[in-house]
């Protein structure tokens, strides 16, 4: 049975009659990739950040009409839903847990970075699943106003039967919460500054061994396979683009390993974390 995309989430919604019968989705032929399941977390990041922007404007403009923002994120997000829609009600529950965890703990160590570095950044919005339970809120209250008009009412509709696919059990919404995931984010964030470390260390032999030590945190860090090494990744591109920013403020551009220690022992060992997870090679060419 194909899973019915984000139907846990708007379950209490698509019962009432206000939304009108869900069409039948159309399959759809998915795209090869070297990772399936990165690109349909990818997907789903998609959706959520799609949506996180339309709640962000009914924040803005929430005595006004939103019409043709609720239209046009239905138009972008369309397609990624009818190709979620084909995916088993198992799966995608995962990988709608597995995106929300790069969102938001993307989002926690790019800020906290930054922070450590006397960066501060402006509060963020709902991010990942913060962003249904906003909708989950406030469609129905827009459906229900009087003051709100019928094309509006009309566009909410059309990006509710988006979403929905068939009727399946899932936890409710008041559930939605307890599926986030918060395992070791930290962890990761101090795996990242102490290989940047590592590998900035002048005495080679100390360097080879803290790149020991960082190999060993590594392997408990992808202990639980292709998801896990999927958030790592994400995670890293938030710490290296934190760096980045660290550094273009700064004036300075400072590689982690600098060219005159990038000796052949060094990039021997590295070679075995980049068989684990390719992307630390641009933290290491940063």
């Amino acid at each position: 049975m194909r899973a019915c995309w984000l139907t846990c989430i708007f379950v209490s919604l698509s019962a009432s009659s206000v939304f009108g019968a869900v069409d039948e989705p159309v399959p759809v032929m998915q795209a090869s990739a070297v990772s399936a399941t990165e690109q349909q977390v990818c997907e789903v990041m998609s959706v959520l950040a799609e949506l996180g922007r339309l709640c962000l404007r009914c924040r803005i403009n929430s005595e006004t009409s939103l019409a043709v923002e609720i239209r046009a994120t239905a138009e972008k997000i369309r397609p990624y839903c009818d190709r979620l829609r084909q995916i088993p009600a198992d799966k995608l529950r995962k990988l709608c847990i597995l995106a929300d965890a790069v969102m938001w703990q993307k989002e926690w160590v790019y800020r906290t970075y930054l922070g450590e570095h006397g960066v501060r950044m402006k509060p963020s919005h709902e991010i990942g699943f913060e962003v249904l339970v906003y909708l989950i809120r406030i469609v129905p209250q827009r459906l229900a106003s009087d003051s709100v008009s019928d094309e509006e009412k009309s566009a909410w509709k059309e990006l509710i039967n988006c979403i929905l696919g068939e009727e399946t059990i899932f936890p409710t919404p008041e559930r939605l919460m307890s599926w986030r995931k918060g395992k070791d984010y930290k962890t990761a964030l101090n795996f990242f500054k102490d290989m940047a470390s590592a590998l900035s260390t002048e005495d080679e032999a100390l360097s080879l061994k803290l790149l020991q030590e960082q190999s060993e945190v590594l392997d408990y860090l992808l202990q639980d396979g292709e998801y896990e090494r999927i958030r790592v990744a994400h995670l890293l591109s938030a710490f290296i683009e934190a760096r980045v920013k660290i550094c273009t403020r700064a004036g300075l551009h400072h590689p982690a390993l600098p060219p005159h220690l990038r000796t052949e022992a060094r990039l021997n060992v590295l070679q075995t974390f980049y068989s684990r997870l390719p992307q630390l090679k641009n933290l290491c060419e940063l």
